[in-house]
């Protein structure tokens, strides 16, 4: 096809001629293709309906990118908030047997040792043991939980609770043991320690195992405080008796020194 305009030839396809910048459509054509007259004049408008589709195109590929974003996000935050709160339990569950078992030795030491010096080194390590149990049972409260595992912790919750209040009660008679009604106590800790076996056979939390607490030395806790009481019912009744005696003696002189 040749330009009407200086006849030069043109290459199919172009807007403009080369030669003298006349504007090519359908005009401005020399007749020499007449078949071809109208592809060139429609290649020469813009093709709007394409591009609005191509368009439309790339506005659903981002939208699907970022929703996909979102999504793989959101699944990433779960594994890691579940992940984390498994090792979680898992730690607490080795840690308390542990301190479990160090709480229940000290009061065993307590209950050997007749030297002054001796019983202050096991009461020292025994009140040091008891504040390691109150502090991981007081982390653990504050800890985030999914979803999936919500009951569960309910019961891990109360499982705490009982402990704590053991570990208490446990302290105090440690503290007091020449009190009125320690007896008492002692049995109403191991019925306590009957219902903490009970909640943790419902505890079911994948990675821990709670059921080392049912058979950890705190089975033996209320044997050990009632050997402890002892010994220091004993103590105390010895020294009474002994103040008895210096007491009687202390009578007897004051009398003969009154002859």
């Amino acid at each position: 096809m040749k330009c009407i305009n200086c006849g030069n030839f043109l290459e199919e396809g172009v807007c403009f001629c080369e030669k003298c910048g006349t504007s090519i459509n359908a005009s401005t054509l020399e007749d020499t293709m007449p078949t071809a007259t109208n592809s060139i004049s429609t290649s020469c408008v813009p093709e709007k309906k394409n591009l609005g589709i191509a368009k439309h195109k790339k506005t659903l590929i981002c939208s699907f990118a970022i929703i996909l974003g979102l999504l793989v996000s959101f699944l990433g935050y779960r594994y890691y908030q579940e992940n984390t709160y498994l090792q979680t339990c898992s730690s607490l569950s080795s840690e308390l047997t542990n301190k479990n078992t160090d709480f229940v030795n000290s009061i065993k030491e307590l209950s050997k040792s007749s030297s002054k010096d001796i019983s202050s080194k096991n009461m020292a390590s025994f009140k040091e043991n008891k504040v390691s149990i109150e502090n991981i049972l007081q982390e653990y409260s504050s800890r985030s939980v999914p979803e999936k595992y919500d009951n569960e912790d309910k019961q891990l919750a109360a499982l705490l609770r009982q402990e704590l209040a053991i570990i208490t009660k446990a302290a105090f008679i440690i503290e007091n043991p020449t009190e009125p009604n320690i007896d008492a106590q002692i049995k109403e800790i191991k019925k306590e320690l009957e219902n903490l076996k009970g909640t943790i056979a419902v505890i079911s939390i994948p990675k821990s195992n709670f059921t080392l607490l049912a058979t950890s030395s705190l089975d033996i806790l209320p044997e050990q405080l009632l050997t402890y009481t002892r010994l220091k019912n004993r103590e105390k009744m010895n020294l009474l008796q002994h103040n008895n005696f210096l007491r009687s003696i202390n009578n007897l002189v004051q009398k003969y020194d009154a002859k």
